[in-house]
């Protein structure tokens, strides 16, 4: 027969403490923190303005301004959004400079 002990082993001395046990799980914690990438965020503007009071970010609760783009994480609520067609991507703002104007070209002077 098998002798079955209901008592759980007392807590030997290689075991660290409790408080020493935090630590070490907080400091494992910060450092997958630390290593996971952040989400990157996407300008997005409503496609249609009935949309703007009413539309926002759930995860986050980021809403949109009365004009302009609202900035979102890019996660799969923002790509189901662009996808369903109720928000789009704002354009990308060029900094370009206007085109330079070309040389005025000398007229061209009568031979005598």
């Amino acid at each position: 027969m098998v002798d079955m002990s209901t008592r759980m082993a007392a807590r030997g001395k290689d075991q660290a403490p409790e408080h020493q046990r935090n630590q070490n799980r907080m400091r494992r914690l910060q450092v997958l923190k630390d290593a996971r990438p952040q989400h990157a965020t996407v300008r997005v503007v409503p496609t249609d303005e009935k949309y703007r009071p009413v539309l926002k970010h759930q995860p986050s609760g980021i809403a949109f301004r009365k004009e302009g783009a609202a900035e979102w994480p890019n996660d799969r609520f923002t790509q189901r959004r662009l996808r369903d067609g109720s928000v789009r991507l704002e354009e990308a703002k060029s900094e370009d400079r206007p085109a330079a104007k070309p040389a005025p070209t000398p007229a061209p002077t009568p031979s005598a």
